[in-house]
Order: C-alpha cells, then structure tokens, then sequence
C-alpha cells in the first residue's frame, strides 16, 4: 500500500462528518449551495456541492481547503478528525523504507501499459526463492 493510496483511504474515511459539516456552517452564514460554490475559487457547481453535503462524493483535501476558505472557518471546522487523520497518514508514510518510496516513485511515472508490464515481472520475481521474504 503506498502512501497515496492510504491517504486517499483516510480521505475518504473522513466523509462521514465533512458533508454534514459543509451544510451546517453553510446554513449558518445563510448561503445556499450555489452561493457557497460560486464563492468557492475556482467556482464549484450547486450540484457538486449538494453531493459533499450528501456524502457521495469525496472532496479532495484542496476542496476542503477552497470550501473552507470561502466559508471563512478553518479546514479543520470542516472535520475536527482531519489533523489527526493526516497525521496517522504522515507517521505510516515515514515508516516506508526509502526502496519502498523509490519504487513507488518509478511506478507512479509509468504509462497504464508500463504499470501491467511492471506488476507481471514483480510477479516473475516472486516465483524466485531468493527473492521472497
């Protein structure tokens, strides 16, 4: 599991109360979504918007910070976890070994193609003793 792909689960875990928290702070200043989205830099749709507030869709965390901002709170209003999300996500990346973060690196800059190709000869690899944990 890379570190992008953990911080994008952590992302994710964190929808449940980000949404809720959008609408409330929302009804608080008395805007209404497309009010909130046209604030929002680049703007974000009236639609987009009553999807967070629903919860089905996610929003990046430079969402959450362009919501937050054009709400005047703090990203952390948005979801009280999120500093302690991402620091969880921080401690798991520091814990990855630098070949680990080096692969990562290599896989990440190669085509769909080059990734297939990549997976079939780790897969190769595994079938050498020598080279199994």
């Amino acid at each position: 599991m890379t570190f992008f792909y953990f911080f994008n689960y952590t992302i994710r875990r964190i929808k449940m109360t980000v949404g809720e928290n959008i609408k409330r702070i929302r009804k608080q200043k008395r805007l209404t979504q497309k009010q909130l989205g046209e604030l929002c830099n680049p703007s974000i749709s009236a639609a987009t918007i009553r999807k967070y507030e629903l919860n089905i869709l996610n929003p990046k965390l430079e969402t959450l910070q362009k919501i937050s901002t054009a709400l005047d709170v703090s990203i952390t209003d948005l979801n009280d976890d999120l500093d302690m999300l991402l620091s969880r996500s921080l401690k798991y990346y520091n814990a990855i070994t630098s070949n680990e973060k080096s692969f990562s690196n290599y896989f990440n800059q190669l085509n769909e193609e080059g990734k297939l190709k990549a997976i079939e000869m780790v897969k190769l690899l595994l079938k050498i003793p020598e080279y199994r944990k």
